[in-house]
């Protein structure tokens, strides 16, 4: 048995202490923005069991534009902390102007890496897209493909018959242009039984791996009540998975989630995150249906610090609303400094706010 130790730590980004972050969460005050994902289109090519964007597509002329983007995004100042900025869907490479889309993002957020989800439909138009934006954009352009498991599962989740070599297609045709590409896997019951093995297989391709359990959300999903969800019977599952290889505190939280749903540890999103959908709506993630504003109606700044934002963030704080999805628990993560280290392991010299420990089987 190895005991492992979650602590949180004083000094959490620079500049900025872990103690002045829940201090300003508890007040429902905002504070850097450290990241935020974008829904570039509701266009897909994909037919998932468990998302129906696809049905609810948008149109080209009332997506967010990029001088849009360039002309919104205000003041400059709010974003220079952002680090990673998730452009998803929809299917993001669907976009004609896609390139365009990731040069104004990068331009208002000159820190920031992109990380581009892509169903992997289409090898050779992501390949020309991830080059050019790798080449003028961003040099550390990360993409993620999805692929739900081995063919038959896979076709069945992902409602075509052709996405598993046309998904596996796209990650070698990227791996083999040197991007640091991983595969996602959304678990559902059909094929959670067969992850370890799935993961195993995709990791002696020389690719990463990484999965999240199904949800459901009402304004970026629209699959409220799916019926896709996990459950405790598969648990012995998600606690497997969770130890393989690199634990990370995202991985290593899931079990306990499923077996318990709720806010694990105070959720930022909403006070250093956001989600911006194709529309020009805010929200705070991708599962609180809340919208803080419009960024066609009002300029970011008003939207982010008026009474109506700091309303929505005291339902996050009261911890009305819960959930454990990667690009909003990293969020979180990151702003408090969660640290996962084995109990044995010499820990910096920093001011301890919380120390909770955990004992799982390696």
């Amino acid at each position: 048995m190895v005991t492992y130790t979650i602590k949180i730590f004083g000094y959490a980004r620079k500049g900025f202490s872990v103690y002045h972050g829940l201090l300003y969460r508890k007040l429902l005050r905002h504070l850097p923005i450290i990241q935020f994902n974008f829904e570039a289109t509701r266009k897909c090519n994909g037919r998932c069991a468990y998302c129906n964007i696809w049905k609810t597509p948008s149109k080209p002329e009332k997506e967010l534009k990029p001088d849009e983007i360039r002309g919104y995004f205000k003041p400059r100042k709010l974003f220079e902390k952002v680090g990673e900025i998730g452009i998803t869907g929809g299917e993001p490479i669907l976009r004609e102007d896609i390139v365009e889309v990731c040069q104004a993002l990068r331009e208002v957020c000159p820190n920031a890496s992109l990380v581009v989800v892509t169903n992997g439909l289409m090898p050779e138009r992501t390949l020309k897209v991830a080059l050019k934006v790798r080449k003028e954009i961003d040099p550390k352009l990360h993409i993620s493909v999805s692929l739900d498991g081995f063919e038959k599962s896979d076709e069945y989740l992902r409602g075509n018959p052709d996405h598993y070599s046309l998904a596996w297609r796209t990650a070698m045709l990227l791996k083999e242009s040197g991007f640091p590409v991983g595969i996602g896997s959304t678990l559902t019951p059909i094929n959670v039984n067969e992850a370890i093995e799935f993961r195993k297989f995709v990791e002696s391709k020389g690719l990463n791996y990484s999965f999240e359990c199904a949800s459901e959300s009402e304004h970026y999903y629209d699959n409220m009540g799916f019926g896709l969800g996990l459950s405790e019977k598969h648990l012995p599952v998600i606690d497997e998975l969770s130890k393989m290889g690199h634990v990370t505190t995202f991985r290593f939280f899931q079990p306990e989630y499923l077996r318990s749903p709720r806010q694990i540890f105070p959720c930022f999103s909403g006070f250093c995150s956001f989600f911006l959908n194709c529309y020009g709506e805010v929200y705070p993630c991708i599962h609180l249906g809340l919208s803080l504003g419009n960024l066609r109606v009002d300029d970011f700044e008003k939207i982010w610090v008026r009474e109506k934002a700091r309303a929505i963030r005291r339902t996050i704080r009261d911890r009305l609303c819960h959930c454990w999805t990667c690009c909003e628990a990293n969020a979180s993560i990151k702003m408090l400094n969660l640290t996962l280290t084995k109990k044995a392991k010499v820990l910096p010299e920093s001011p301890l706010l919380y120390e909770k420990t955990y004992s799982i089987k390696s």
